[in-house]
Parts: structure tokens; C-alpha cells; sequence
């Protein structure tokens, strides 16, 4: 297929996206002997962890709204809150769109398969497993990055949700349009590789080069954090060695006095 033949493809997938997304170290200012306070204490789930299913879309030219998924998504389901409200609609706008999802149970289901026949929507052929080749993988991990940019992590499923559509919404389109273009080049690489995994990476792309610089751009903000963290505690540390240093060198010199 060439670049303009895979700018047709409309690529979707489910992902889910959890509350703790950070490195799991809170870091708090405490008294000696406060340790196991509540205020200082951080509790953690030990089942899976909380978050929210999310279903997307994109294209060469838009993406499709996000929609959340509660529970476990069947076919039916599947059809009355993803299908027929979401990509009938965005379909519509595009007559030479071909539609690619995985072969996920709910996907492939009969139902399912026979709303896309009457509908006349047509399929791009997916192979069992294809890990390299979905070009919505690379937009969720976009969409990750852009959420640990909050400095605060969100706590509650429905505090996420709005984030998550936020940092849909903020990817540039120049990005996902960059990843259409890669597409010829990364089949290339898979059957040069016979089909296997390939050691191929969208970053690499000449003008992927923005994208690159923005992921370690957050990379660096993360670094510039920590950094930061040090530098207080030191510059703190210090300041309580020289208050000691004071008071011990005033209690000598009171002594000597006396």
C-alpha cells in the first residue's frame, strides 16, 4: 500500500489508563516521629489497579471523540455506544474510509460483523497479532506522556476521564499525520524481518524529529523536578547544620564566659 492508501485507514483501539501514573513516590515534608501518620501515609490498591477504558479513532485529517467504556464491553454494547453513536457519524464524512480494529471477542462477534455489512463499512484485514504494525498504540502512549505532565495525579476515575480527553484533543495533528506517513517505511521493515518484530521505531523518522523532542521535553521537566527536590533538601540540610553549629558555638562560648 502506499502513503496515500494507508491515509484511508481509520485506526482504533481500546486502551485503559490508571490513576497512579507517576513514579509512586510522594514526597512530603515530616517531623521525626511522624512517619506512620495517616497525612504521611499513601495508601495503595492491592487489586488491579483503578482507571478508566477508553475507545478512540484516527485519521489522516481528524480523530474520532473519545468514549469511555465502563465495565466489560460486549459486541452489543460495542454497536449501541461506540458504533452507531461515534463511527457511523465520523464515518460519514469520510466515503473512502476503510476501518481497521483488532479481533478482539466484540469485534469480530457475528452481531458485529453484520452491523458492518449493512452498513456497508468496509474492513481492513487485521492478522491475529500485530503489535508493530497499529498506529494508535504510539497516539495512547502520546496521550500518556501529555498526563504525567499533571503535577498532581488525578483521584478518582471521574476526576481522569476529562484528562484524558483533554490530552486526546491536545495531540497536534501534524503528529498523527506523521505516523501515517511512516506506515509504507514500517512494513517495509516487518517483511524484511519476515513478519516478525521489527526493530523499527516511528521516533526515527526524519520529521518525527518535534514529536522526539517533545517526549524528552517531559522526560526533562521530570528531571528538572527531582533535581529541584535535591537542591531545596540540601540547601534546607544546610542551613539546620549551620543553626546547630550556632547554638552549640553560643552555649560554648556562654560557658567559657561563666
Amino acid at each position: 500500500m502506499s502513503t496515500a492508501e494507508w491515509n484511508e485507514i481509520v485506526f482504533t483501539d481500546e486502551s485503559r489508563f490508571c490513576l497512579q501514573h507517576h513514579d509512586g513516590h510522594i514526597r512530603i515534608w515530616r517531623h521525626h516521629g511522624e512517619r506512620m501518620l495517616n497525612s504521611c501515609i499513601m495508601h495503595r490498591h492491592t487489586g488491579p489497579a483503578p482507571g478508566i477504558m477508553v475507545w478512540g479513532g484516527i485519521g489522516y485529517h481528524s480523530r474520532t471523540p473519545l468514549v469511555r467504556i465502563a465495565g466489560t464491553l460486549n459486541s452489543q454494547r460495542y454497536i449501541s455506544e461506540v458504533l452507531e453513536p461515534v463511527v457511523l457519524p465520523y464515518l460519514q464524512g469520510l466515503p473512502t474510509a476503510i476501518f481497521q480494529q483488532d479481533n478482539v471477542r466484540p469485534h469480530v462477534a457475528r452481531i458485529a460483523q453484520g452491523f458492518f455489512v449493512n452498513r456497508q463499512i468496509e474492513l481492513l484485514p487485521w492478522p491475529a497479532r500485530s503489535p508493530d504494525l497499529s498506529l494508535i498504540e504510539n497516539m495512547w502512549s502520546m496521550v500518556a506522556q501529555r498526563l504525567t505532565q499533571n503535577t498532581s495525579p488525578a483521584a478518582t476515575p471521574d476526576q481522569l476521564w476529562p484528562r484524558v480527553e483533554a490530552a486526546w484533543s491536545a495531540v497536534p495533528q501534524k503528529y498523527i499525520q506523521c505516523l501515517f506517513e511512516s506506515m509504507p517505511r514500517h512494513v517495509v521493515a516487518l517483511i524484511s524481518n519476515n513478519g516478525g518484530y521489527s526493530d523499527y521505531r516511528f521516533w526515527q523518522e526524519p520529521h518525527f524529529t518535534e514529536v522526539y523532542k517533545f517526549n524528552h521535553l517531559i522526560l526533562g521537566q521530570h528531571v528538572i523536578y527531582k533535581i529541584n527536590f535535591v537542591v531545596i533538601f540540601l540547601v534546607f540540610l544546610g542551613v539546620a547544620i549551620w543553626v546547630a553549629s550556632s547554638v552549640i558555638c553560643i552555649k560554648h562560648h556562654c560557658k567559657r564566659m561563666m
